[in-house]
């Protein structure tokens, strides 16, 4: 993967791109969408003659990334994954049960043990990618669907992907399953959230966000507060600043972000130090759960709130 910060993957000369969202962040070098679309439309037409563009067909800024670029270079090969998606990589959605939730690409059926529609859309990006792979290498993909399938139901997760870093029990020998995760986006909350909540139904779910960057929360205030609806609780700590801006504490902090939350939330706490958030966190996890299975505690953010799990998980150590 490469990133967009400060126009980065400009750097790279790909010969396939998957290009999964383009929205608006990075606002301290990216002031409007626009900004950002333009680099990504730059990015894409870096890509060889007759290269290929695999880009999701369910994310409106993807699509309309992939529209302009094909203005450029009418000669890239653009190919469509998702729901929205016709062929050989249109997904569909099926159950989520037993740990699992499945779906098919195309015609194939597969299953992730990971949780979130947004892990499918990324393993038919693979599958789409892998195909064309193979495709390249003058063999047939379809001898190689179950290889492909294999190995979507054998990934458990990246780092600080949905990772599952402990597991525990509380007093009343209800389990805790401590997740940490690196997003940072409203939208990458939102669906990771609904994920979490889709797969592990039967948990109370509370989360620790740390916001990144003073400019992305101020920019998208109202979209981080409104981004925790499946959550049961949520504590938000005091924001990761950035080396290449300033705090500007009358513009946004914290607390102003946690004060929002509330609008849409009924359990939002503001723990700015990590140590504050923990005593907060170990004390509701040690209540009993009317949740069937207990609880599920997730670090979020791309500052360094994993700590905040780190502490708690130290607090459960028989």
């Amino acid at each position: 993967p490469t990133c967009e910060s400060q126009r980065h993957f400009m750097s790279f000369f790909p010969q396939k791109i998957i290009l999964t969202s383009v929205e608006s962040d990075q606002q301290d070098y990216y002031p409007t969408f626009a900004d950002i679309q333009n680099a990504f439309v730059a990015s894409i037409c870096k890509l060889p003659e007759n290269g290929e563009l695999i880009f999701c067909a369910d994310d409106k800024g993807a699509c309309e990334t992939a529209v302009l670029a094909k203005k450029k270079r009418s000669d890239i090969n653009f190919i469509p994954y998702g729901e929205n998606a016709e062929g050989d990589f249109k997904l569909s959605f099926g159950k989520v049960e037993g740990g699992k939730q499945f779906f098919k690409i195309g015609k194939t059926e597969c299953a992730l043990h990971v949780p979130g529609k947004h892990n499918a859309r990324n393993a038919a990006a693979a599958f789409a990618l892998c195909f064309k792979l193979l495709q390249a290498a003058g063999k047939n993909p379809q001898e190689y669907f179950d290889k492909l399938k294999n190995g979507l139901e054998k990934f458990s997760g990246g780092k600080r992907r949905s990772e599952i870093v402990g597991r525990a029990k509380n007093k009343f020998g209800q389990d805790i399953i401590f997740i940490d995760d690196y997003g940072h986006h409203p939208t990458a909350i939102k669906t990771t959230l609904a994920g979490f909540r889709q797969f592990y139904k039967d948990h109370k779910i509370i989360v620790d966000f740390m916001s990144h960057t003073y400019t992305r929360t101020a920019a998208l205030l109202e979209e981080f507060a409104s981004s925790f609806e499946s959550a049961d609780m949520v504590v938000i700590n005091k924001i990761y600043g950035s080396a290449r801006e300033k705090a500007d504490s009358s513009t946004v902090t914290g607390k102003i972000l946690a004060e929002h939350a509330k609008k849409y939330h009924p359990n939002v706490v503001y723990a700015k130090e990590f140590e504050e958030a923990a005593q907060i966190i170990e004390s509701e996890l040690n209540k009993k759960s009317d949740a069937k299975d207990g609880y599920v505690f997730v670090t979020m953010g791309a500052g360094d709130n994993f700590k905040v799990g780190q502490m708690v998980i130290e607090k459960f150590k028989v």
